[in-house]
């Protein structure tokens, strides 16, 4: 590989900021920089980490540029070519998806999705959706009524659809330890 597969340019950020305010902020992210580094470093070493340093999970900072890699280099059996394939299984056997998940173990998804879908996307008709499903979050607290509101939701539409894609709904059910109170009571109802 000749180059890094990610670049970033911050143009459009640093817009935002008042005059000399980053100047102001060089030295504290510079820091933080070299911090970040050091960990990579550190992580990829695969010494022994000093206690302060503990729990040390740098691996997502590389993660990116190793998947793209992968893709290049592997395509078909690659992880990113797997997960498109999965969503495009999910896109046809299902119009709602529904993600039981608490904290980090999900938040990634959930900020994705609200970072690149408009607002009312689950409002929308299939076909302004492109096919792609519905998506629900829940899981992260065990409020009965929420639940029992989606529940219904999605009951409604597979009685109106009973052999259609648009009456069925997959789950995704995220946990890191499997025994997360909150996602194990939401997948139970």
């Amino acid at each position: 590989m000749t180059g890094p597969l990610l670049t970033y340019h911050p143009d459009a950020a640093l817009r935002l900021l008042r005059p000399g305010r980053l100047a102001g902020l060089q030295a504290a992210l510079e820091v933080a920089r070299d911090e970040t580094l050091n960990d990579v470093d550190q992580w990829q070493s695969g010494q022994p980490l000093p206690a302060e340093r503990q729990p040390l999970d740098a691996g997502f900072i590389q993660w990116p540029e190793e998947l793209l890699a992968d893709l290049q280099g592997n395509r078909a059996s690659s992880l990113v070519a797997r997960l498109e394939d999965s969503g495009k299984r999910l896109q046809q056997l299902a119009d709602s998806l529904v993600v039981l998940g608490i904290g980090g173990s999900y938040m990634g998804m959930r900020a994705m999705f609200e970072a690149l879908r408009p607002a009312c996307w689950n409002e929308l008709c299939r076909t302004s959706r492109q096919g792609a499903p519905r998506l629900y979050f829940d899981g992260w607290n065990v409020d009965s009524d929420r639940q029992q509101e989606l529940l219904s939701l999605l009951d409604q539409r597979a009685a109106a659809n009973p052999n259609a894609v648009d009456g069925r709904t997959a789950v995704i059910s995220i946990s890191k330890s499997g025994g997360t109170l909150e996602p194990a009571v939401a997948f139970r109802a």
